[in-house]
């Protein structure tokens, strides 16, 4: 057997489908119907967002910190191109976002109390006092707006700038440290702005990650499967507490010797692959690649770190380098 992963995973699955949990016949999405089915499918979950009364808090929260939908469907594309990781890492139970009132009463408060320091200016022409001027119109704005929505926005638009002012303007008085209390504020304001907008954006990704998850399993009943999906699924297959083991011993048979050919531009699905076929070892769904024992002379791997430039297909020279190391020329082929 000669050909892509892919095409090697899709041997597997083909072989074992009842294993694998998917019907006999598979049909495997190109690009073009691949990316046809998700805007359909986005559509829909797009219009299930925006009547969910469990997300509005948080889908308003977002779209005041300036947060859109395209913003999130980028999100999802990412999920999708990598659904067993967003399956493994993205949050999978929903955290409401907190109460930020008494965070953000208590920066008021210090911008009130700073503003009023300005009395200690002699020079109504002074730089620094026309920046607190702006910074006192905008603390006032923001105390004043009806919901915490507009709040937010208002927050993430804290004045900006160096605080300027002359020394002789402020007689007596401690300039530096006021200089200081100014240079603190939009910081603080900004923390608290994206501090909230990430809560809010985790609470939508929750949505997001059963949007894809359950567009994976749907793939996964119904036969038509993306890339991606060939892989997982077959690595999936392989590592089954129940299934697992017969899989990988009838595979191990079969492919006496394997041969990995840029193996630089790998990532940890295939290689989970790979080491799994060429083990003996009965307990190896349970451990990671790196601690399977294998036959030896069953696995080859031919690269160049030099030529590695699929990082954007998950492959990581780090894992290249730790190969290396793992399957020696003592015991495998390392060209």
């Amino acid at each position: 057997a000669i050909g892509t992963l892919h095409s090697f995973a899709r041997r597997i699955l083909g072989e074992h489908p009842i294993e694998a949990g998917i019907p006999p016949r598979i049909e495997v999405l190109d690009e073009v119907g691949s990316a046809v089915a998700f805007d359909d499918r986005w559509a829909r979950f797009v219009d299930q967002l925006l009547a969910d009364p469990a997300v509005e808090r948080p889908l308003l929260l977002a779209t005041a910190a300036r947060v859109r939908l395209d913003h999130l469907r980028l999100i999802a594309l990412a999920f999708n191109e990598n659904w067993d990781l967003a399956h493994a890492f993205a949050p999978a139970e929903p955290v409401e976002v907190r109460d930020w009132s008494a965070e953000l009463a208590a920066l008021l408060a210090d911008v009130v109390e700073a503003c009023a320091e300005c009395d200690h200016c002699c020079d109504e022409d002074d730089l620094l006092l026309g920046q607190f001027a702006k910074l006192e119109a905008w603390a006032a704005r923001l105390g004043a707006a009806s919901d915490e929505y507009t709040r937010l926005g208002l927050l993430g638009a804290a004045p900006s700038g160096r605080p300027y002012g002359r020394r002789e303007n402020w007689p007596g008085y401690d300039l530096a440290a006021l200089k200081d209390r100014f240079k603190d504020f939009r910081p603080r304001a900004i923390a608290l702005h994206n501090e909230v907008a990430s809560e809010a954006v985790n609470r939508l990704a929750v949505e997001l990650r059963r949007f894809t998850l359950d567009a994976a399993q749907e793939r996964r009943r119904s036969g038509e499967l993306e890339f991606h999906d060939l892989l997982v699924l077959a690595r999936d297959t392989l590592r089954d507490p129940h299934n697992g083991r017969a899989v990988r011993a009838a595979l191990h048979r079969r492919y006496r010797h394997l041969l990995i050919d840029e193996f630089q531009d790998t990532d940890p699905i295939q290689i989970d692959l790979a080491v799994l076929i060429a083990s003996h070892d009965p307990a190896s769904p349970g451990a990671h690649w790196d601690a399977v024992a294998t036959r030896e002379g069953h696995l080859f791997f031919v690269g160049d770190p030099k030529q590695s430039i699929y990082r954007f297909r998950r492959a990581d020279i780090s894992l290249f380098l730790r190969a290396a190391r793992r399957f020696g020329a003592d015991k495998h082929g390392v060209a």
